[in-house]
C-alpha cells in the first residue's frame, strides 16, 4: 500500500495482546496511527482527546463490556466502529446491530477483512482534511446545509450500505451521488445513469440486468 498522508487514527480496545500487536503492525503497514487500549477507562480518555477513523472493541474488557464505550463518545466524531469478538453472543449481536454504525466480527478475522477496515480508515481521513476547504468534491459551501451535507456525505461514504439521495431537478444530486463514490475507497469508476431516458419496461433489465429470453420473441 503506498498511501500518503493523511494517516488514519486507529483506535484497539481489547486486553488480548497478540490481537493488538497483529492489529497495530498491520495499522502501521497501512500507513495508520494505531492507539492501544486494553481498557474501557483508557478508551474513554483516548476517544476525549481525540478523533478517530476506526474503532475496533473487543466485548470482554477488565473493567465492562466493550459495547459500553458507545454509551459515551459522540458517535458522528469517529469513524467506523466495529466489535470484534472471540467471544459472540446473542445477546450481544443484538445490541451491536441496534447501533447502525456498529459492524460485528467474530476472531479470528478473515484475510483481508482487516486490511478493508484499515482502508475505510484511510479514506476517512482524507474527508477529515476536506473540511478545512469548506468543500467537498466538486461542491463548495460553507452555509450551514451545505455543512450538514458534507457531514452526512462524510458519513456514510465509507460504509457498506445502499444510499438513497433524492430532491428536485437541478440541486446537485448527481454531485453528491460522485462525492459518496469518491469518497468510499470503491476502485470501480462512477456510472451516471439517465432512467428517465429509459422506457419504463426496460429500466429494470438496464439497470440489474436479464436472463436470455426474457422478452416476448427474444432469442
Amino acid at each position: 500500500m503506498n498511501w500518503q498522508e493523511p494517516l488514519g487514527n486507529v483506535l484497539i480496545v481489547d486486553d488480548n495482546s497478540e490481537f493488538q500487536h497483529a492489529a497495530s503492525g498491520l495499522a502501521r503497514l497501512s500507513n495508520c496511527v494505531p492507539f492501544p487500549a486494553t481498557t474501557l477507562q483508557e478508551a474513554r480518555r483516548l476517544t476525549r482527546d481525540e478523533n478517530f477513523d476506526l474503532i475496533l472493541i473487543d466485548l470482554n474488557l477488565p473493567d465492562g463490556n466493550g459495547l459500553d464505550l458507545l454509551d459515551d463518545i459522540d458517535l458522528t466524531a469517529h469513524g467506523q466502529i466495529v466489535v470484534v469478538t472471540g467471544h459472540p453472543t446473542v445477546e450481544s449481536a443484538v445490541r451491536a446491530v441496534a447501533t447502525p454504525v456498529v459492524e460485528y466480527l467474530v476472531k479470528p478475522l478473515g484475510p483481508g477483512v482487516l486490511s478493508g477496515l484499515l482502508e475505510r480508515a484511510h479514506v476517512r481521513a482524507q474527508l477529515r482534511q476536506t473540511e478545512q476547504t469548506g468543500g467537498l468534491g466538486d461542491m463548495i459551501g460553507q452555509s450551514a446545509p451545505m455543512q450538514e451535507l458534507f457531514a452526512r456525505i462524510r458519513r456514510v461514504a465509507p460504509l457498506d450500505v445502499d444510499v438513497i439521495v433524492h430532491g428536485e431537478s437541478g440541486t446537485g444530486k448527481e454531485l453528491v451521488a460522485r462525492a459518496v463514490h469518491d469518497l468510499s475507497g470503491r476502485r470501480g469508476r462512477f456510472v451516471a445513469v439517465n432512467c428517465g431516458a429509459i422506457a419504463p419496461e426496460l429500466l429494470g433489465s438496464h439497470l440489474f440486468g436479464h436472463e436470455r429470453g426474457a422478452f416476448n420473441g427474444s432469442l
